[in-house]
C-alpha cells in the first residue's frame, strides 16, 4: 500500500462517490447505489460478518502511485452509518473497535 503521508495534498487527484466504502479480505470495496437501494444495510451485514468499515455515505478515492486509496473525505462521522429508517448509528458501539478501519486502504 502506498504512503499514507500527504495524500490528502492537492498534488493527488481524487474523487468523492456517494456510497459505503468496506475492506474486506484486505482489499477496499465500494458499494453504490440509488438513495434507498440498501447500501447501508449490505454493509451492516458485511460488518457483522467480520468485515471492516471506512466510511459510510461518501467516499474519496485518491490516485496515489498508481493505486486507488479509498478514505473518508473528513474525520468527523468515522464509524457513523445513516441507515434509513433508524437514522446514525455508531458502528463501533454495535460491532466493537475492530469494525473499523483506521487506514486508507487500497481500491479493489
Amino acid at each position: 500500500m502506498a504512503n499514507d503521508q500527504n495524500q490528502n495534498n492537492e498534488e493527488y487527484p481524487s474523487i468523492a462517490q456517494h456510497g459505503i466504502a468496506l475492506e474486506i479480505f484486505g482489499k477496499g470495496v465500494v458499494i453504490v447505489g440509488k438513495s434507498g437501494a440498501g447500501k447501508s444495510e449490505l454493509g451492516l451485514e458485511l460488518i457483522d460478518r467480520g468485515h471492516r468499515l471506512i466510511c459510510d455515505d461518501l467516499v474519496q478515492g485518491t490516485l496515489v502511485d498508481d493505486e486507488i486509496l479509498l478514505s473518508s473525505p473528513h474525520d468527523f462521522g468515522i464509524g457513523f452509518m445513516e441507515v434509513r429508517g433508524v437514522g446514525f448509528i455508531n458502528a463501533e458501539y454495535f460491532f466493537g473497535k475492530h469494525c473499523i478501519c483506521h487506514s486508507k486502504m487500497p481500491l479493489f
